[in-house]
């Protein structure tokens, strides 16, 4: 049964990437996190959720679904189901979690996801988007976060939100909660507006090693200490830009169509195809036309690593400049049947296999855990009729984006999928997904997990639960 002894705190390192922490870590920069997190359990590179980023990729620490599954495939979608025939796009079928409109984002997720607030009642969330199944004055610190981001973005300082994260924590601690989600923004803000290899963001990574001692010193004083499983995770990396390829535009330019994409354009009165970008290294691409040399004008940009299309058949064709190959789910887990070389460039691979086998046979490579990644993304019916993931160096957004990106993610390559975690619990050996990090959670509390999720809890010997999730009503 659940274990009312028992928290577990996330620390979400928002765009730490996995290499970056590692040589932190060796080269002594990460004291606390050594001494508090790793003497007690272990450190892994875990794959995020494609999309890789921010809201898609907290999917899978809340509700232990990837970003498809969850039915939120992207920063930005649109669902053809809800587009009024006469009418413009507009909110009721095109979503952005920009600003504040993220407040949507927990009426989005598939009503059957039920969140670890839902789960675990009376825990608490800092700074994170998702909200759903939180208790009244569960949502720590609601009211300062907007004013914090734009003091934050306005400014260039982007010590303040965390320096704040870090202070809201520590008080709460005070009284007991079961979970809690806390998400340190300042590592992606300095890796996008300046240099995810930049001195400003090494020394974000420092604030969370800062924010890990000063908790795990208050826990001790508290003698809550043992009890607490404290994880420090990312949701997705970075890569630096070299080049932008806006890509919405230029479809318009290029093709002759009527393109719907970002800011104003996308209120657009039937579009001949809308592109919605997240990260900004991939898109979701919706065709109320066919283009049929589309593919091929993709395929010829450099700043395009990977094309899929949704069949009618349910499967999904990939491409790229290295091949072609066919991709499906089934019973046993994937199917992946190469057409004309690999669009991966995995080399020899089983045509079938089941999930577990996808993730390490993959783990380390260039596009780790990209084919479930690939598959789950089209789970869901407002994922793009073509999907498109970006090339290392480029992005694929210029026109609006200000302060201007010198770094991005989102896309299935290693730079944005790969991800820290280092959890202060004894895990397995491994290559493990974040969505590993929602099944833990729940195992460390003595909550069961509930149907439907796409990870599993890595700890070793820990007791399993014996009771079912008792559900929190939605706030």
């Amino acid at each position: 049964m659940a274990d009312a002894s028992r928290q577990a705190i996330v620390l979400l390192a928002d765009g730490a990437r996995a290499d970056v922490f590692a040589r932190m870590l060796a080269a002594g920069e990460l004291p606390e996190i050594e001494n508090h997190v790793l003497c007690r359990g272990g450190h892994r590179t875990a794959t995020s959720t494609f999309t890789s980023t921010t809201i898609p990729a907290h999917l899978p620490f809340l509700t232990g679904r990837f970003a498809g599954s969850a039915d939120v495939p992207g920063y930005r979608w649109f669902d053809h189901r809800k587009q009024p025939r006469h009418a413009p796009l507009g909110p009721w079928s095109f979503r952005s979690y920009n600003g504040i409109e993220s407040i949507n984002v927990d009426r989005d997720i598939a009503a059957d996801a039920p969140t670890l607030f839902e789960l675990a009642p009376g825990s608490q969330n800092i700074f994170g988007a998702i909200t759903r199944g939180l208790g009244r004055g569960g949502n720590l610190a609601a009211t300062r976060k907007n004013f914090l981001w734009l003091k934050a973005h306005y400014r260039e300082d982007y010590r303040v939100a965390d320096d704040a994260a870090r202070k809201v924590l520590a008080r709460s601690l005070d009284k007991h909660a079961p979970f809690r989600f806390v998400v340190i923004p300042g590592i992606d803000w300095n890796s996008h507006y300046d240099d995810p290899f930049g001195e400003g963001a090494y020394e974000a990574y420092r604030r969370v090693d800062r924010t890990v001692g000063e908790i795990a010193r208050k826990l001790d004083r508290l003698g809550r200490y043992e009890d607490t499983l404290l994880a420090v995770v990312s949701d997705h990396g970075h890569e630096p830009v070299r080049e932008h390829f806006d890509l919405g535009p230029r479809m318009a330019e290029d093709l002759g169509l009527k393109v719907a994409y970002h800011s104003l354009k996308a209120w657009r009165f039937k579009p001949d195809a809308l592109c919605a970008v997240s990260g900004n290294a991939m898109a979701h691409l919706y065709l109320n036309t066919v283009v049929p040399e589309l593919t091929d004008w993709l395929l010829a940009e450099p700043a395009v690593d990977i094309v899929a299309s949704r069949e009618h058949d349910g499967s999904v064709l990939v491409e790229s400049r290295r091949g072609r190959a066919r991709l499906a789910e089934t019973e046993r887990g994937l199917a992946y049947r190469p057409i004309a070389g690999d669009p991966f460039g995995y080399g020899a691979l089983p045509e079938e296999f089941d999930f577990e086998t996808a993730l390490t046979a993959t783990a380390g490579t260039e596009h780790p855990d990209g084919l479930l990644q690939l598959a789950q993304i089209f789970r869901s019916a407002r994922t793009g009729d073509v999907v498109v993931s970006g090339a290392p160096g480029y992005d694929l957004r210029k026109q609006y984006e200000r302060p201007e990106h010198r770094s991005s993610h989102g896309a299935l390559h290693a730079s944005h999928m790969n991800v820290p975690l280092a959890i202060s619990a004894p895990i397995a050996e491994g290559p493990v997904r974040t969505a590993d990090v929602f099944s833990m959670v729940l195992e460390h509390l003595g909550i069961a997990s509930p149907p439907g999720v796409d990870g599993r809890s890595r700890l070793l010997d820990a007791a399993q639960p014996s009771v079912e999730p008792a559900l929190a009503p939605s706030s």
